[in-house]
């Protein structure tokens, strides 16, 4: 599971990241994609569900890559993934305490 963190204010080496959960990174959303390419954190990290290998899976993968491709030297951009299946979002999946 890859893990960001976002460090004080006070220190130049500052680490940010982008999570995406349950998003299909379809081209209607490409107004929001685009601002991510323009961002400056540097840490994407994108939810697959199911198999990695399926058609859409793939689209997904290939356009997150996309959006690191776009990024400029000055603020490059990692796109991890992750199985969203395994994440408790919103404490779903969690046992009651």
């Amino acid at each position: 599971m890859p893990t960001c963190t976002k460090a004080s204010s006070s220190s130049k080496t500052a680490s940010h990241c982008f999570f995406i959960f349950g998003h299909s990174l379809a081209t209607n959303d490409d107004h929001i994609l685009n601002r991510i390419a323009r961002g400056k954190f540097r840490k994407l990290c994108v939810g697959i569900y199911g198999e990695p290998a399926s058609a859409d899976n793939q689209r997904i993968m290939n356009h997150a890559n996309e959006l690191a491709v776009q990024r400029n030297e000055k603020s490059p951009l990692d796109v991890v993934f992750y199985d969203a299946a395994t994440v408790h979002v919103w404490g779903f999946g969690l046992e009651a305490e």
